[in-house]
C-alpha cells in the first residue's frame, strides 16, 4: 500500500496546498481505522 500522500504529490505537479490537506486527511483517516 501507498502512502495517499505520496500518491497525491504524484498525481499533481505538487501543490504546497494539495500536499498539506492530503496529509491532514491521511491522518484523519488513519484515527478512524485505528
Amino acid at each position: 500500500m501507498q502512502d495517499p500522500v505520496v500518491v497525491a504529490t504524484r498525481d499533481d505537479n505538487g501543490t504546497a496546498q494539495r500536499q498539506v490537506f492530503s496529509r491532514k486527511m491521511a491522518i484523519k483517516e488513519l484515527i478512524q481505522l485505528i
